[in-house]
């Protein structure tokens, strides 16, 4: 008998299934496929999944939510939260937006959905498809919504609160009183300075008719020479008499 080897004989090889090739005297698969004595004779690899990780409805290896796939160890780690865009939060492994808005990745991270109307926080008023807060306050995510700043303490001798919240500082010769600036009355005997503040006239000198200095009764320097003295001065008199006026003058100077 005849051998494979002896001239005018062959070997034709094994039969491969449809699905497979011949090379080298063996039946083959292609890359990434698997050999079987079935159907077309190959088929997808399983993959080998690292102990906690799962092989998901494609066939690929998956991490549970939360985690991120890595190569080492159990090959599944907790999801980094500093990866979340702009004013995204992060919740159960994963980056997530307020109620009405989808997550974007670019620019703050949350874009608001136009199908949905917002449900404002309890201190939050719905202006425009918008929560929005009172003036002085910054929309936040939790309760109720609103967030308030504290404002720094006025100066109860100069300065008033302002509708904006503000300090706001009484102009000259006027000072808080109940919330608002006013000018104190000082009676005849007292004059007002620049700060809102009385002050008593010097002896034997009244209060000019502005409240804001003080003058001797029927001369004034502030006044004029046109007023007549009711009475003559003496030398020392005259002299306490411009001291007093050149007071009362610096007094007026803004």
């Amino acid at each position: 008998m005849k051998t494979q080897w002896e001239p005018g004989c062959y070997s034709a090889g094994p039969s491969c299934l449809s699905g497979q090739s011949l090379v080298g005297g063996v039946c083959t698969c292609p890359a990434g496929l698997m050999k079987t004595t079935t159907g077309t004779g190959c088929q997808a690899q399983a993959p080998r999944c690292l102990p906690g990780q799962y092989t998901d409805a494609s066939g690929r290896c998956a991490c549970p939510p939360g985690q991120t796939m890595v190569t080492t160890g159990t090959g599944c780690v907790a999801a980094v939260q500093q990866r979340c865009y702009g004013v995204q939060r992060y919740e159960n492994g994963r980056c997530v937006c307020g109620f009405g808005e989808r997550v974007i990745n670019y620019g703050a991270g949350c874009e608001r959905t136009q199908t949905q109307t917002p449900t404002c926080l309890s201190g939050q008023t719905l202006v425009a498809g918008a929560c929005t807060c009172p003036p002085g306050a910054t929309v936040v995510t939790y309760s109720p919504g609103c967030e308030y700043s504290v404002p720094r303490a006025c100066n109860p001798n100069l300065e008033v609160r302002a509708a904006d919240g503000s300090c706001s500082r009484c102009p000259a010769y006027q000072r808080p009183e109940a919330g608002v600036c006013s000018s104190p009355n000082c009676g005849p005997s007292g004059f007002l300075d620049r700060n809102g503040l009385c002050f008593r006239c010097t002896s034997g000198t009244v209060a000019t008719a502005d409240g804001r200095g003080c003058r001797w009764p029927g001369r004034s320097l502030l006044l004029g020479d046109d007023v007549e003295t009711e009475a003559t001065l003496s030398e020392e008199e005259a002299h306490q008499f411009y001291l007093d006026e050149a007071k009362n003058i610096k007094s007026m100077t803004p």
